[in-house]
């Protein structure tokens, strides 16, 4: 059984919000100048935003469960 995530929001520095970027980015949204760096900074909550309005998600900006594997799913 996979350990819970942590919910990933603006400020939250971390491994996941790394791979979180990486997934973004791989899925078409941009993340800001940058790039991946595991800071979840105003870039990467504009794409977690996008991501969850055009998949008719709560847009909240943050990452917990359902965005999350929302995400993991839509990358098969």
């Amino acid at each position: 059984m996979r350990e819970a995530r942590p919910l990933l929001r603006l400020g939250v520095a971390h491994a996941d919000v790394e791979l979180l970027q990486r997934n973004l980015s791989r899925l078409g949204y941009e993340i800001g100048p940058n790039g991946v760096n595991g800071v979840f900074d105003e870039h990467t909550e504009n794409a977690v935003k996008k991501y969850q309005q055009d998949h008719n998600l709560t847009v909240d900006g943050t990452v917990g469960h359902i965005t999350g594997s929302h995400i993991d799913a839509a990358l098969g």
